[in-house]
Parts: C-alpha cells; structure tokens; sequence
C-alpha cells in the first residue's frame, strides 16, 4: 500500500511541475511496478542468496524503466 503511496505522490509532483498529462499515469505506474518488483525479487532471489539487494535494485530500476519506456511507444 505504500508503495502505491509512493508512486502516486511522485506523480502529482511530477503533474504539479510539468502539467497534467498522460505521462502521469505512466510515472505512477512505472514507480508501483518497480516496487512490486522489487518485493517479489527481494523475497524470493534475494531471500535464498542469488541477489544481494544492488542486484534486486538493478532490476527492479530496469523494470520501472523499460515499463515507462514502453508506454512512451505506446503513447
């Protein structure tokens, strides 16, 4: 729940600094699908010794990138 907390207050930044846009769902998106991520990865990879967390990081930041970088296509 606070993970989608999270991601949706750096969107209204974002929107408040640049402007309601469609951009805005995909911020909030990207930053709530990271986070999930990052959960998943953390407790199983990460749990049993196969990623130490700058790995789950990694990822989970590439995750939330290529996701937004998507949408950017889409859009």
């Amino acid at each position: 729940a606070f993970g989608l907390l999270g991601s949706v207050i750096i969107a209204i930044v974002f929107a408040l600094m640049s402007g309601w846009g469609a951009m805005v769902f995909g911020i909030g998106a990207a930053g709530f699908m990271g986070n999930l991520v990052d959960s998943i990865l953390g407790g199983s990879l990460q749990q049993r010794g196969y990623l130490d967390n700058h790995g789950v990081n990694l990822v989970s930041t590439l995750s939330a990138a290529a996701f937004m970088g998507g949408y950017c296509l889409y859009l």
